[in-house]
C-alpha cells in the first residue's frame, strides 16, 4: 500500500548536524576543545560498506570517513564527513566552496515514507543529489536543496531493518580525544543549552522564506531590517571598527526545537556579505548555540578563543540593550560555519521586541 501523499517534509527533530572538514582528526580534536566532545565514533565507509552510491542518478565509487559526536548536553550531534578518493557531494562542496555545513539530518524513515519523501520533494524541483547504502541495511538519501533553502541538502536516512534510529551506521573505532588539547586554568567548554536557530545567508530572504514555509510548513515569520540605528542595531562593529550596514532577515523559530533565520544582507560591510556570500555563496552561515552567563563570562571565553585563531568578527547591542550578539568566527577550527554567542542584559524590556512585520502562510 503506497503512503499518503506529503505535503510537508517530515521533520523530526535535529538528528545530525553534517559538516565537510578538512582533516576529520583535526577537526574533531577541536570540537573536542571547544564543546566538550571528547569522544567520537568514527567510520571507515568505502568500498567495503558503501554500495549503490550514485550522483544524480549517475552510479559513481566514492569513499568518506565520519566522526559523530554529541555535545554532553546532548543538544547537538555532528556528523563530521572528510571526503575520500571519488565523486561525491562531498568532495565537490570541499573543493568548490571549502568545508562547510553539508546536510541536515532531519528523519529517519523506512522505505514506504522514503518513496512519499522523494516524490513530495521532486514535485519542488528537488532532485536526489547523492545515494549511498551503508552494510547493506542505511540507506542515505541526500536531497538538493541548495538552490530552495539555501546552500546544503537535506538528508533522509532510511533504516532498512530497523536497527539505525539515529541515521548513522555502526562504528569501526571511537577516538577519546580528552588529552590532546588543555584549556586554560578555569576556562571551561561551551555549554550548548539551546540551539535556537541556523543562520542562512541568502540572496533573497522573502522568497527562500516563502519556500521553507512550503517545505517545513513553518507558517509564521517575523521579518526585521536590522540596521545601525537605535532601537535596532545599537552599536555595530565588523572586524573590531563601528560599522553603518543593514540586512534583512526572516526569523521561523517555531519548528523542532530549533528554527531558521534567513539572512539577506543589503548595505554595507558585513560578514554575511564579504566573508560568507561572496566567498562561499549562500548557505549556513551560523549556529546560535552559546549564553555566557555574564559579561565576565564572555570576556573569558572570547580571550581563551583569540589565540587559538578564533576572533570575534562582527556583533552589536540590540533594541536598546536588550541582548549583544557576537560571531566568533570558527570557520578554520570547526569547517566553514561561525558561532553565535548571545549575552541576554539584565531588566530588557519586552515592549521593545517587535518586528517590522509578521508574514503567515497558511
Amino acid at each position: 500500500m503506497n503512503a499518503e501523499p506529503m505535503t510537508t517534509f517530515p521533520a523530526q527533530r535535529l538528528h545530525r548536524v553534517g559538516v565537510v572538514v578538512k582533516d576529520l582528526r583535526t577537526a574533531a580534536r577541536n570540537y573536542a576543545e571547544i564543546f566538550g566532545i571528547d569522544n567520537w565514533a568514527v567510520s571507515e565507509l568505502g568500498s567495503d560498506r558503501l554500495s549503490s552510491t550514485t550522483i544524480r542518478g549517475r552510479v559513481v565509487r566514492h569513499s568518506y570517513r565520519t566522526a559523530v559526536g554529541t555535545t554532553p548536553s546532548g543538544v547537538v550531534t555532528f556528523e563530521l564527513v572528510e571526503a575520500g578518493p571519488g565523486e561525491s557531494t562531498f568532495t565537490i562542496q570541499r573543493c568548490s566552496r571549502g568545508p562547510g555545513v553539508h546536510h541536515l539530518t532531519l528523519a529517519v524513515v523506512d522505505e514506504e515514507r522514503a518513496a512519499a519523501v522523494e516524490e513530495f520533494l521532486a514535485s519542488r524541483g528537488v532532485p536526489v543529489a547523492q545515494t549511498g547504502l551503508v552494510d547493506g541495511t542505511l540507506r542515505h538519501l541526500d536531497f538538493d536543496t541548495r538552490a530552495l533553502l539555501g546552500g546544503y541538502y537535506l538528508r533522509l536516512a532510511v533504516d532498512l531493518d530497523g536497527t539505525h534510529p539515529d541515521g548513522g551506521p555502526p562504528a569501526d573505532e571511537r577516538w577519546d580525544l580528552s588529552g590532546e588539547y588543555a584549556r586554560p586554568a578555569g576556562v571551561e567548554p561551551m555549554e550548548v543549552s539551546q540551539l535556537h536557530h541556523f543562520g542562512v545567508v541568502v540572496n533573497d530572504v522573502v522568497g527562500s522564506v516563502a519556500r521553507y514555509a512550503d517545505v517545513f510548513g513553518i507558517k509564521s515569520w517575523n521579518f526585521m531590517n536590522w540596521r545601525t540605528e537605535p532601537g535596532r542595531l545599537d552599536n555595530p562593529f565588523y572586524k573590531g571598527a563601528p560599522v553603518n550596514h543593514e540586512y534583512f532577515c526572516g526569523m521561523g523559530f517555531d519548528f523542532r526545537e530549533f528554527g531558521f533565520e534567513i539572512i539577506q544582507p543589503t548595505f554595507g560591510p558585513s560578514h554575511y556579505r564579504e566573508d560568507f556570500l561572496r566567498e562561499v555563496g549562500e548557505g549556513v552561515h551560523h549556529m546560535q548555540l552559546f549564553y555566557p552567563r555574564d559579561a565576565d563570562h564572555w570576556q573569558q571565553v572570547a580571550d581563551w578563543l583569540a589565540p587559538l585563531g578564533v576572533p570575534v568578527v562582527m556583533g552589536s547591542t540590540l533594541r536598546g540593550g536588550a541582548t549583544t550578539f557576537y560571531y566568533l568566527d570558527t570557520r578554520e577550527a570547526l569547517g566553514g560555519w561561525t558561532i553565535e554567542a548571545t549575552l541576554r542584559h539584565a531588566g530588557a524590556d519586552p515592549a521593545k521586541r517587535v518586528y517590522d512585520f509578521v508574514s503567515t502562510f497558511d
